[in-house]
């Protein structure tokens, strides 16, 4: 192959449309960026249709394609340069696993999240069966591991694949808003799936708490919005605030999408995330992007880049921590311009113009090895 030319790349998945999640738009983006510079397609392995995947005209399905081989798909991308998994766990991919193997075609895998330790215990009878009957060869036999930040790719260590590299999630363009802070009153909002555990929700849940007196002193609120979460009832949330009789403080909302999402984030004074492990959460770098200082755990994989743009406050995935942080933010109000400023600087990182280009180069680096 001509290194010059396009590349001819496969993106394969085995995803339900859910708008929820960050994977919903990451791997649209990804894949329709990626588009504008190289021969691409995206080959979802069942029959979800959404009008957002197929606006990009390059994402198809098993209606098109009912076969789940490369093999059957149009030229070019029968036989593509590289293939792209969207995901790790993605049960249904098995044949394909099987037929980039024996045709030996260059795979990466974007596993977002899946394969540090802290996702690892979760489910980790499960996961250690299908390891050793699937995913474990599905990862050494890579040509590389395509991590979404450095954090993500020391949480997941050396042992899955010795080759990697990091590219993180993207953005379309910094929002032309300047944000304003309420002077009476303290608003924060988290935007995501409602999932106690992975979200670090029961955390942020006991250390509003610990701070009960502050937050009724400083009329300050959290809200949550987002959509149930497969795996966590909501009442176990619902459960825990009237626990700590934190009605009137974190308030559960339904999930809110487009021009919602955007009227609704203008509305509030910083974003909070207390997650205890993330690839590269999409409803931060969103909220970066207009300029909403954030308040996150060294969980979310964005400690350090939050810290050098003074992008927000910062602290562990512990109570303790996350109760101090909560002390230290309320406690300098007039801070909250400077870091909106620093928020829409670090959000310029990310655009995804320049995030696709950054993995057509990494590309291009396997195949000329």
């Amino acid at each position: 192959m001509n290194i010059k030319n396009k590349l001819n790349i496969l993106f394969v998945s085995n995803r339900k449309p859910f708008k929820g999640s960050g994977p919903h738009y990451s791997m649209r983006n990804q894949s329709f960026f990626m588009s504008k510079i190289n021969n691409v397609m995206w080959y979802n392995l069942n029959n979800s249709t959404d009008q957002y995947w197929e606006e990009t005209e390059i994402y198809y399905n098993t209606k098109s394609f009912p076969d789940k081989k490369i093999s059957k798909l149009p030229s070019p991308f029968s036989n593509p340069d590289i293939v792209i998994f969207q995901g790790f766990y993605e049960y249904g991919t098995e044949r394909i696993i099987r037929e980039v193997k024996k045709r030996k075609i260059p795979y990466i895998i974007v596993p977002r999240s899946s394969l540090t330790k802290q996702s690892q215990q979760q489910r980790w009878f499960k996961k250690k069966l299908a390891n050793f009957l699937i995913f474990n060869k599905f990862a050494k036999n890579a040509s590389a591991i395509q991590y979404l930040t450095n954090q993500e790719k020391l949480d997941s260590g050396t042992k899955w694949n010795k080759e990697s590299f990091v590219v993180p999630n993207g953005i379309m363009t910094p929002k032309k808003v300047e944000m304003s802070f309420n002077n009476d009153k303290l608003r924060g909002l988290y935007i995501g799936r409602l999932d106690m555990n992975h979200k670090g929700l029961d955390l942020l849940i006991e250390s509003v708490s610990n701070n009960k007196d502050l937050f009724h002193r400083m009329n300050h609120e959290i809200h949550l919005y987002g959509p149930e979460s497969i795996n966590t009832q909501i009442s176990l949330i619902k459960n825990l605030i009237n626990k700590y009789g934190l009605e009137n403080i974190i308030k559960l909302k339904g999930p809110v999408y487009g021009l919602d999402k955007e009227k609704t984030i203008l509305k509030y004074d910083y974003f909070i995330m207390t997650s205890r492990f993330e690839g590269h959460p999409m409803g931060l770098i969103e909220a970066l992007s207009y300029g909403l200082p954030v308040f996150i755990t060294r969980g979310t994989n964005m400690y350090d880049e939050v810290k050098k743009y003074n992008a927000g406050w910062v602290c562990e995935t512990n109570v303790d921590s996350i109760s101090k942080g909560i002390i230290e933010m309320t406690n300098n109000l007039e801070s909250f311009k400077a870091k909106s400023i620093g928020s829409k600087e670090l959000s310029r990182k990310y655009l995804w113009e320049k995030i696709s280009k950054e993995t057509v180069n990494n590309i291009k680096d396997l195949i000329l090895r």
